[in-house]
């Protein structure tokens, strides 16, 4: 429920605040005076776009106030889960900033939150009923949100089902069509990993088999040349027998001329444990060149052995990995992969199976569906036709067609139609043809004060003795726009009806429904030279006589207008006490 909104710099308005009332409260006032920028100010609060056109010449930003009672408990938690401040009472004060830059902010309470969750509090709080939103009731997905808003939580379970059924088969059914388009493909690559890993598997590679073999074809193929560098190496060490000792020799006569001279200091006693250490691991070096010189021999048949080998590795290198290591990582990656690929049969057939599951619990849960729909539409139906009757439309039929469909639709599988008729000799049409603009504002109205009075909203009932503390905020756009006399009073009226279950704020021109009004706010306009300035005044008794009869005949002084505005007031003053 809004408690204030406070405009600043928008349009024609320099600073205006209006305080509605928690039940019917109209807005009156000329023509230009600035009722609409009024409305753009409660857009601005649901998350419009508004062109920056509209910041007030010389200003540089419109600042819109809203304090606001939020009906929703929830409500405020999700504000200050997103940053933003509320009141102990569940109130809080949203402010909407629009620079001249085009950028914009909210903050509540203080704080900056963001513009979406904003905008989706403020849309469960208030809404907003002008002529394009009558445009819109012709549409089928907006007749299929009326039935669903006034079966409400009949629908819960049984839609919760049905989306997380219909959402399931939706992703299956993407990943059948992927698989299906991409058959060929997936089959190619099967056939490749397949022969990959069969010539793996024949060839049957070692790790470290390849760097084994390169080291095993270098001796075979340099036998020869080894064999000399190894005996020069070995002579080196161990002399030739005759007159040269080799180093061998020479290690052992320098460490026996330490040992000589050494027994008596220290020093050179550890040098010559250090020359014999070195002595004997030469001496095992002379002993393994020995050995490896005599496993040094020639075998071309093994070479060619060697060879062939690593012309077999060679077709695994050359595809599958730079080395040995390499391929049988990717011989490991291809089994998991053909596992996924080259058994499109078998998860066609799961993916399938699954599918029809699905189905069948899309079949049951759109009749569940249907159920309550065809229900619901039912008794909106006829609730709806009585209240047309109290809008001067005693004939008019409204009912709603509820059929399945073919195919299932994210909301079921239903198609939401509201015929009408205007009266009994005239045949039941779309609403969408069958309903003028006059006859269409007052479907609207009446639909709102069906589902407050015995949809779920009646639950709310506001008892003499005991008030609604929450309430949720309707506003209406000349919503008696195409009407008058008769069917304006009615209009007025069923307005007063619905304010005892809402909030309900109206723009209108029609003095048969401004004196139903608990609060009257009036928009004023007053200019000099430079500016033109919007202001808005509640008025009550005399004043209030004279804003009606300047409504129903454009002078605010004629004795005539001044008594028939009187007389208006205090019928409707009657008509309240009576109820």
């Amino acid at each position: 429920m809004i408690r204030e909104l406070r405009i600043v710099d928008l349009g024609v308005i320099a600073d205006a605040s209006l305080e509605p009332g928690p039940n019917l409260t109209v807005i009156t006032g000329e023509t230009g005076a600035g009722k609409t920028m009024l409305l753009r100010g409660i857009d601005l609060i649901r998350g419009a776009r508004i062109d920056t056109g509209l910041i007030r010449a010389g200003a540089k930003e419109i600042v819109v106030e809203c304090d606001i009672e939020m009906a929703d408990p929830q409500a405020a938690t999700r504000v200050e889960e997103a940053g933003g401040r509320c009141e102990e009472d569940g109130s809080a004060l949203i402010v909407r900033q629009l620079k001249e830059s085009g950028r914009s902010r909210y903050l509540v309470g203080g704080r900056s939150v963001p513009r979406a969750v904003i905008a989706q509090v403020v849309d469960n709080e208030l809404a907003v009923h002008g002529q394009s939103d009558q445009l819109r009731l012709r549409d089928a997905v907006t007749q299929r949100r009326t039935i669903d808003d006034f079966a409400a939580n009949a629908l819960l379970a049984p839609m919760n089902r049905y989306t997380d059924a219909w959402e399931e088969r939706n992703r299956i059914d993407a990943e059948l069509a992927e698989v299906v388009a991409h058959a060929d493909e997936r089959a190619r690559e099967a056939d490749m990993l397949r022969f990959g890993l069969e010539l793996i598997e024949r060839i049957d590679p070692q790790p470290g088999e390849d760097q084994h073999l390169a080291e095993l074809a270098n001796r075979l193929a340099n036998v020869e040349d080894l064999r000399i560098a190894a005996s020069g190496a070995l002579l080196a060490l161990q002399g030739n027998d005759l007159d040269d000792t080799g180093a061998i020799g020479r290690l052992q006569a320098a460490g026996e001329s330490l040992a000589r001279g050494g027994r008596d200091d220290r020093e050179l006693d550890a040098l010559q444990k250090r020359l014999t250490d070195l002595t004997f691991a030469i001496a095992d070096i002379g002993s393994d060149l020995t050995r490896y010189i005599d496993s040094l021999e020639a075998d071309p048949a093994r070479l060619e052995q060697v060879e062939e080998r690593r012309a077999e590795l060679a077709k695994l290198t050359r595809t599958y990995g730079e080395d040995i290591a390499h391929v049988l990582s990717w011989a490991q990656s291809a089994v998991a992969r053909l596992a996924d690929v080259g058994d499109d049969g078998e998860r066609v057939a799961v993916l399938r199976r699954r599918r029809d599951e699905l189905t069948a619990i899309l079949q049951d849960a759109a009749a569940d569906l249907r159920r309550i729909r065809t229900d619901a539409a039912a008794r909106l139906s006829k609730n709806v036709t009585a209240e047309l009757g109290a809008l001067s439309l005693p004939h008019a039929v409204f009912t709603i067609s509820v059929t399945e469909t073919e195919e299932f639709h994210r909301h079921g599988a239903d198609e939401v139609e509201i015929l009408f008729a205007a009266h009994h000799q005239a045949p039941l049409r779309p609403l969408s043809v069958a309903a003028s603009g006059g006859e269409l504002s007052r479907v609207m109205l009446a639909i709102e004060v069906a589902a407050a009075t015995t949809g779920p909203a009646a639950n709310l009932r506001r008892k003499k003795d005991q008030p609604p503390k929450r309430r949720t905020t309707l506003v209406f756009d000349e919503i008696d726009a195409g009407v008058g006399g008769k069917t304006a009073t009615s209009i007025g009226r069923r307005l007063a009806q619905l304010a005892k279950f809402h909030q309900v704020i109206v723009i209108t021109h029609l003095a048969q429904v401004a004196v139903f009004a608990d609060t009257h706010l009036v928009v004023e306009k007053s200019e000099n030279k430079s500016s033109v300035t919007t202001s808005v005044r509640h008025i009550t008794k005399d004043d209030r006589v004279t804003e009606i009869a300047r409504m129903l005949s454009g002078e605010k002084e004629s004795d005539v207008a001044r008594a028939h505005a009187a007389e208006l007031l205090s019928s409707a003053r009657v008509e309240e006490l009576r109820e």
